[in-house]
């Protein structure tokens, strides 16, 4: 019950903030006041555990709970600090609460950070940002290969990504051109940085085709061992009748992939990866659209490969689980176990003015696969409730088929301002 109590206590704190929010954001409209922002949602989720994952056979490994409740809350401030609309600041903050039986708390299931904190100046044709902002690279709408600047995103909700990275960003551009250079760290939560990080984006503007040209590296590591360095290329372009096609290729200097062998030994590669995406999105009639993307990368798994990996998981579980040995799980990453994979969504918005669905499916390689269904209905302008559905299919040796849980349902309820 204790558990219980502090659930309803940070929803009447957390209605609150909306509260607050609602009547503020009569003064965002007064272009001579800040503009204030905000969300809330409040999540149920129920799941079936995968009882056969190599990982957590029985649930004897992890002991996960099919039931879990989440807070998430988003604040933001923004304003220009003169006449001129030249400076302008803006504030972000990110606040998740994991509410879960029995279960210890951990940096993840309880977050509160500034998710963006920067200053912008613009002048004519010129552009510069210091702070913490999200300052994405490349057109590709789900899996992002050039954009190693901020934290990754996830490829079936690549807009719920809100973190930045602090950086001093200076921008040129013009109707054919536009230059970026950027100066940052290595910073962790607490914006510490040790090693110095640049990088510059070259973008071209021809008729109704951008093309991008990208470079990011970094001063060596304490050991004299060399930073990743990426060199990219984008394209982005309109095809056919309203449909865009768009391509990201990305090659990095070092491979940081553990490889095993069939005895279970770790093996690392001295050897570059390339990591691509190639899609289009479709516009079809009555607010409908239709996204395929395909992403390739040299660094993820062969056949082979996931098989020596799953091998060694075994090794580590049985005959007794060894703890000494469990960093091997941090070597299976989502939409990473194979070289191939290909994701289709289909989006349909405005249904009788108030339904949405969205309808997505992740194909890897190995024929194992990911799927979400979707469906929101806007109670209001500020209210809204959504339902979705996670299912992952696949055999004892394959990706999603040894994931965590084997369907998923969440109920959510949000509020914006």
């Amino acid at each position: 019950m204790k558990k219980l109590k502090v659930f309803k206590y940070s929803i009447l704190v957390f209605g609150g903030a909306i509260s607050f929010l609602g009547q503020t954001s009569v003064w965002a409209q007064d272009s001579t006041t800040p503009a204030f922002e905000g969300k809330i949602q409040l999540t149920m989720i129920n799941r079936s555990i995968n009882q056969s994952a190599r990982f957590n056979s029985n649930n004897e490994i992890l002991l996960l709970n099919s039931e879990q409740q989440t807070v998430e809350i988003n604040l933001g401030l923004s304003d220009y600090l003169d006449a001129d609309e030249a400076w302008r600041c803006m504030f972000k903050a990110y606040g998740y609460r994991l509410y879960e039986k029995d279960r210890d708390l951990t940096e993840d299931d309880d977050q509160l950070r500034i998710d963006e904190l920067f200053l912008d100046w613009s002048f004519g044709n010129w552009f510069a940002s210091v702070g913490k902002r999200r300052n994405s690279w490349g057109p590709a709408l789900a899996f992002n290969p050039v954009n190693v600047i901020v934290p990754p995103r996830n490829p079936f909700r690549p807009d719920q990504q809100t973190e930045g990275h602090p950086l001093f960003w200076l921008n040129y551009s013009d109707d054919f051109l536009s230059i970026d250079l950027l100066a940052t760290r290595n910073y962790d939560r607490n914006w510490y940085g040790r090693y110095q990080r640049w990088g510059a984006r070259l973008g071209l503007v021809l008729d109704e085709t951008d093309i991008g040209f990208y470079y990011y590296d970094g001063e060596p590591y304490e050991d004299d061992s060399e930073y990743n360095r990426m060199v990219g290329f984008s394209y982005s372009g309109n095809f056919l009748n309203n449909s865009t096609l768009y391509a990201e290729i990305a090659s990095f200097s070092q491979n940081d992939r553990n490889y095993y062998t069939k005895a279970g030994a770790v093996e690392t590669r001295d050897e570059s990866v390339v990591k691509a995406a190639v899609g289009s999105n479709i516009t079809l009639d009555n607010n409908a659209s239709l996204l395929f993307e395909v992403y390739h990368n040299t660094g993820g798994y062969t056949e082979e490969e996931r098989k020596n990996y799953l091998l060694a998981v075994d090794s580590v579980l049985n005959p007794f689980p060894d703890v000494t040995r469990f960093g091997v799980f941090d070597d299976f990453q989502f939409s990473e176990m194979n070289r191939n994979y290909l994701l289709i969504s289909f989006r349909k918005t405005s249904i009788l003015d108030k339904y949405d669905i969205t309808l997505q499916t992740l194909i890897a390689e190995d024929a194992s696969t990911a799927s979400e269904i979707e469906g929101g209905y806007n109670i209001s302008d500020y209210y809204k409730i959504n339902a979705l559905v996670k299912h992952y299919t696949g055999d004892e040796d394959s990706e999603f088929g040894n994931n965590q849980v084997t369907s998923e349902l969440q109920i959510s309820l949000n509020g914006s301002y």
